[in-house]
């Protein structure tokens, strides 16, 4: 049993971290190289320093957590990874597509996991100055100020934002959904999840996303009323939980998912079964 002040300082080490992170990535705009990854991703310099702002922090004050972070930087790789009770996971820049071309739609992510289900989430957009945050006990806020999911019916009038990765990734489904609701993508799904968990949007669906892209977003979402469903190989929601995950041996496995309001979620799955 993790005491309520135990808890409350790892949300405002959450909230601080990603912050902290978003500022910089911030600064970093436009100013640092980019390459490629093997997976063909792309990965900027800012995303490094920011994930290495972040770990140290939390090398100094939790040696003892482990830490699933998208960088496999030096800093990182030298942290124990997913076999303790608790585990932090990090994405430094979500949506770095984005950060690398120019588009300043972007945020940072930070989430605390015990035994496999988050605990504390912080999602910081630093272009709106829009700070996220959720804990097991507590419900999510943006800006300190209580949210809550859209709770109407799959219409026309239904913003849906979705990740596919690339064109030819994109499940059948997709294609039925677009005649009957509005669709974004806009390149980052932790904000996705975010602005779902805040009523922005009615629901987010994510096909290529991995546990660091999610982990803060999933909690923010659940602690805001909303419900989050992994789906499955055949394209069908899962009404189970995603949580908890084996992070003992977890590497960097796809997680797809959806996530919104209760009779969105339902009119969703009626919809991708009908198919």
């Amino acid at each position: 049993m993790i005491a309520d002040s135990q808890l409350q300082e790892y949300l405002l080490v959450a909230t601080d971290l990603a912050h902290r992170g978003g500022s910089l990535a911030k600064d970093l705009f436009g100013k640092t190289a980019c390459s490629q990854k093997s997976d063909r991703s792309v990965v900027t310099e800012a995303d490094k320093r920011v994930q290495d702002l972040i770990v140290e922090d939390l090398t100094r004050r939790y040696p003892t957590h482990g830490l699933i972070a998208e960088e496999s930087t030096e800093l990182a790789c030298s942290r124990p990874r997913g076999d303790a009770d608790f585990v932090w996971s990090i994405d430094p820049i979500d949506g770095t597509r984005n950060y690398a071309s120019g588009v300043s739609v972007y945020c940072c992510s930070v989430a605390l996991l015990y035994r496999g289900t988050p605990i504390v989430g912080a999602i910081y957009e630093p272009n709106l100055d829009y700070l996220f945050s959720a804990s097991s006990n507590t419900p999510s806020t943006l800006n300190g100020q209580p949210i809550i999911v859209k709770h109407r019916s799959f219409s026309r009038e239904t913003v849906l934002a979705f990740t596919i990765g690339t064109y030819a990734q994109r499940p059948a489904y997709l294609h039925h959904i677009m005649d009957r609701c509005t669709m974004r993508n806009s390149g980052s799904a932790a904000l996705q999840l975010a602005m779902a968990a805040a009523g922005m949007i009615d629901l987010t669906i994510n096909c290529t996303v991995k546990l660091w892209d999610i982990a803060a977003g999933a909690l923010i979402v659940e602690r805001a009323g909303g419900v989050v469903h992994p789906i499955d190989a055949n394209n069908r929601l899962i009404e189970k939980s995603l949580w908890p995950m084996d992070l003992k041996n977890y590497t960097d496995a796809l997680i797809p998912l959806a996530a919104g309001g209760q009779p969105q979620m339902s009119e969703l799955q009626l919809i991708m079964e009908s198919l």
